[in-house]
């Protein structure tokens, strides 16, 4: 079952949900109203993790532009592109997977809106996110991570659709931003 969160920077609003054997889909829904689901597997989030730990900051680096024409600094997106070979619509999700990570405490950002950069703060990313994940599942749902009933699936379905709604404009950036 998905759940609504938000991104660091620009209050972009998606969906993601993380499976029993650790792989995470998030989605999002474009200006033009295509909906897009990334799907990281284990693995490659194990990969980034790792890869978050080998240095002090880490840039996000998820320019589109940039990403399509290889020249991103290095970062998440441009890791998750060039050396996990995920799509561009994949690596640019890096500030989608680092609001996560960072809202699980896996990782640190260092407070920024612009530059933003993001450290390793627990060795072990997988348990954080389950925990942060039935949080979330709790407080939009009022269910536990792993309950399923139609009831539940149906109210997950409608959260997503009404992402416009889903949080005050006043308190968040404007929705329509995917970063």
């Amino acid at each position: 079952m998905y759940v609504i969160d938000i991104t660091l920077g620009h209050g972009g609003l998606f969906n993601w949900l993380i499976e029993a054997a650790g792989t995470v889909r998030i989605r999002r829904r474009f200006a033009g109203g295509q909906v897009y689901v990334n799907v990281y597997s284990k693995d490659k989030l194990d990969q980034l993790h790792d890869f978050v730990g080998e240095s002090e900051w880490v840039p996000l680096a998820n320019n589109v532009e940039k990403l399509h024409y290889g020249a991103e600094k290095e970062g998440l997106g441009q890791f998750l592109k060039e050396v996990l070979q995920m799509d561009l619509a994949s690596a640019q999700g890096a500030s989608q997977l680092a609001a996560i990570f960072v809202k699980a405490s896996a990782w640190e950002d260092n407070g920024r809106r612009r530059g933003m950069a993001f450290r390793r703060k627990q060795s072990e990313w997988q348990a954080a996110l389950m925990a942060y994940y039935s949080t979330r599942l709790q407080q939009q749902t009022g269910i536990a991570a792993g309950y399923s009933d139609e009831e539940g699936e149906a109210e997950a379905e409608q959260l997503y659709f009404d992402l416009d709604s889903a949080f005050d404009v006043n308190q968040h950036p404007s929705p329509s931003s995917n970063a």
